[in-house]
């Protein structure tokens, strides 16, 4: 469920990104640093995207959506245990 409003907040940050002014860019002293800085700039985006997308995929792989909305199981403590018995489904 975290990991929804946290994509939510991430849209909204992108949208209100590119739709209102933005400040003027920071000046590190030399033209590399400053391309260094858009390209972690960026990274730092798909950072935060790659998790939640593998956030997600754990959450199918070992079905701990139920677990966590509270079906009644427990989670196991090895997590070898439901990825053998999800895939042999």
């Amino acid at each position: 469920m975290a990991g929804i409003f946290l994509g939510l907040f991430m849209i909204a940050r992108l949208v209100t990104r590119y739709l209102f002014k933005r400040p003027a860019p920071a000046d590190a002293g030399h033209p590399i640093l400053n391309w260094i800085g858009k390209i972690v700039h960026f990274l730092l985006y798909v950072g935060v995207f790659a998790m939640m997308f593998t956030g997600d995929s754990l959450d199918e792989a070992y079905g701990l959506e139920g677990i966590l909305k509270g079906n009644g199981e427990t989670i196991p403590e090895n997590l070898f245990i439901l990825s053998e018995y999800y895939t042999a489904i």
